[in-house]
């Protein structure tokens, strides 16, 4: 058998546009089962040798480092490995420049330069607070998770927030261990506060200082030569706060006092030309109710001097009443009576 170019001489060649090479049909284009691409790539070179090239106007050179699976969208533009941003992606490309890890009820914030999650916390109404320009952070107080209208939120335990119970037409008190609450009525203790310090339109004041003391029997020849007399009052018709001893008022707290006296003197001659009736405190302050000439003033040797004064007193200062009276004998009498109005009777009280 003679070969001629690769082909037996004695293969019969059939009479058609595509002849036949035993069972080789040679088509124009050579199919893909033949070999062929089934496609007239006219001037255009197809290359396949591991890597796929193509040339003519857009040539391209697909490179394989080995086995590839790749499926191309049917719209758009592939981007090169270069354009694709590094991760993490920055804030500046929509990213949050953080390897972020995430926590169930956390908080997304923005540090400086990345995003961050504040981890959640376990317990719960707990809000959040600003941490300045720094992260933020929980309460550790916790709240309630909801209030009703005219409510007041106050602590009732360490870090524990609570609404107080409201109610209508009162104030704001607390009891004995500070636990507060609304009520129509003053406790106690402000109540004793409020009347020692101030009156509240008719309400009885029961703990502000006032004293009435008075002389139950007259007291004689205590005075008249000269002779400066502590007036001693043996009749308390009243001493509200025990201030008052024997001759003595003693101030039980800081403030402004106010004092009348009407003293009875009897027994007055008329060589009795000088006469002081005074308040004298231990702080010093000293206050005249009269000085003159008691006789002139007097009938018949009697004469009744009534006056006000008004001390600054301190607590624990003192005050006394004191006549002199000069000029002859001592033969002057403080007249007293059995009878609480007096004559002689000294008084005083709080002012504020």
């Amino acid at each position: 058998m003679a070969v001629q170019n690769g082909i037996d001489s004695k293969q019969a060649l059939a009479a058609a546009n595509s002849p036949t090479f035993n069972a080789l049909i040679l088509t124009s284009p050579l199919t893909g089962a033949n070999g062929g691409t089934g496609v007239n790539n006219g001037a255009f070179t197809l290359t396949l040798a591991g890597n796929l090239i193509t040339s003519g106007a857009f040539n391209s050179t697909f490179t394989m480092t080995g086995g590839t699976s790749v499926t191309f969208p049917t719209s758009g533009t592939l981007a090169t490995t270069s354009q694709i941003p590094s991760t993490p992606i920055s804030l500046a490309n929509g990213g949050t420049n953080a390897s972020l890890t995430a926590s169930n009820g956390g908080i997304f914030y923005s540090t400086a330069t990345a995003g961050a999650i504040l981890a959640a916390t376990a317990t719960a109404n707990q809000p959040l607070l600003s941490g300045a320009s720094g992260a933020p952070g929980w309460s550790t107080a916790t709240y309630p998770g909801s209030t009703i209208i005219n409510q007041l939120l106050y602590s009732s335990a360490a870090n524990t927030i609570t609404g107080l119970a409201t109610g209508n037409n009162g104030t704001l008190v607390t009891d004995g261990t500070g636990v507060p609450s609304i009520s129509s009525t003053l406790p106690t203790a402000v109540q004793g506060n409020i009347t020692s310090t101030g009156n509240l339109g008719n309400q009885l004041n029961t703990t502000r200082t006032s004293f009435q003391v008075t002389r139950s029997s007259t007291v004689t020849d205590v005075t008249g030569d000269g002779t400066d007399y502590t007036i001693a009052w043996n009749n308390e018709v009243y001493d509200q706060g025990n201030n008052f001893a024997s001759d003595t008022f003693t101030a039980a707290v800081t403030g402004k006092h106010i004092f009348n006296m009407n003293l009875f003197l009897q027994g007055l001659l008329v060589a009795h030309t000088s006469c002081q009736i005074y308040l004298l405190a231990s702080n010093g302050q000293l206050q005249y109710l009269y000085n003159s000439n008691p006789f002139a003033a007097s009938v018949s040797g009697n004469l009744i001097v009534s006056g006000m004064a008004i001390f600054n007193l301190t607590a624990a200062d003192t005050v006394q009443a004191h006549v002199v009276v000069s000029g002859s004998t001592k033969v002057v009498d403080v007249q007293g009576s059995a009878t609480s109005g007096g004559p002689s009777i000294w008084a005083g009280y709080l002012l504020g």
